[in-house]
């Protein structure tokens, strides 16, 4: 099990999703216009260029420090399961950005629970057992006129090779 072979899983997942290209407006776009606007970091590249957006990261202990949240005490950065050294569990969080359009971000963000609550995606090179929706809320931005709501889904994953 690697995290890039999640990252990258969640992305293909995202990517190759038609309900979630049509809200972000992508339905037709290239693979480096997808790029833009389903990002694998916290801070977002381009924000403003790029509304419609997901981004997706897991946080690092540091971050947990600083991390102002209705629900800091549910996410945390990943370990191995308790009793059971070969699962790996971590939470990854999903920030949904839009040009200040409050439906559509709730929209996007329960079709990424849909997607992965519940669900055993299989990525590349890994085996993920388990997706857990762990949290939802709505998150600061500090781009005027830009929406953010946050959803949180908890993989549980092998770490067999």
């Amino acid at each position: 099990m690697s995290m890039a072979d999640v990252y990258n899983g969640i992305y293909e997942t995202l990517v190759n999703d038609q309900e979630i290209l049509n809200y972000l407006g992508l339905l037709n776009a290239d693979e480096a216009t997808k790029a833009k606007h389903i990002q694998k970091r916290a801070k977002p590249l381009n924000l403003a260029d790029n509304l419609p957006l997901i981004t997706y990261y897991v946080l690092s202990p540091k971050s947990m420090v600083s991390l102002d949240c209705p629900t800091a005490c549910c996410i945390s950065p990943g370990k191995r399961e308790e009793g059971n050294s070969e699962v790996y569990v971590t939470n990854f969080i999903f920030d949904i950005y839009t040009n200040d359009d409050v439906s559509l971000a709730l929209t996007i963000a329960q079709k990424i629970s849909d997607l992965f609550e519940s669900a055993i995606p299989c990525f590349a090179n890994s085996v993920t057992f388990e997706g857990l929706f762990v949290s939802a809320y709505e998150s600061e931005s500090d781009l005027a006129n830009t929406y953010c709501f946050t959803t949180v889904i908890q993989f549980s994953m092998g770490m067999g090779k």
